[in-house]
């Protein structure tokens, strides 16, 4: 693949995979549904964040594999991590919006969205 800025393929990656995976993720638990064996808020946080775990483990692997860092690992390793983090990610953002939507008190749904947002940024920035 060349030489790549991790920025430019985490920007590109993440946003292609959101598009690509949500129907894909959507229809899975609909078909859940649809069977009868539906799936709890609280397991799709609980899997989301099991899901980001795998993720994580995905990195520690090519890490390992590369010797951290004496050797040269695939572009494909950064691929699979966003793919695998993305599926997580679409069981937990939502899933958090509507916790945060059906516990908040009416008149602080707005200002507890808002801050569902914050503490996401800064998470984000912190990472």
């Amino acid at each position: 693949m060349g030489l790549l800025n991790a920025e430019l393929i985490a920007n590109f990656l993440n946003p292609l995979f959101v598009v690509a995976l949500t129907p894909i993720v959507v229809g899975f638990l609909g078909w859940r549904v649809r069977v009868g064996k539906g799936i709890s808020t609280a397991r799709k946080i609980l899997y989301g964040l099991l899901i980001t775990g795998v993720a994580l483990l995905v990195t520690a692997l090519a890490a390992y594999l590369g010797k951290d860092g004496q050797h040269k690992v695939s572009a494909w390793w950064i691929v699979l991590f966003y793919a695998v983090i993305t599926v997580g990610e679409l069981l937990l953002s939502p899933m958090g919006l509507s916790l945060v939507t059906k516990l908040s008190p009416k008149r602080f749904v707005g200002l507890m969205l808002g801050g569902w947002f914050v503490s996401t940024s800064v998470g984000n920035k912190l990472s």
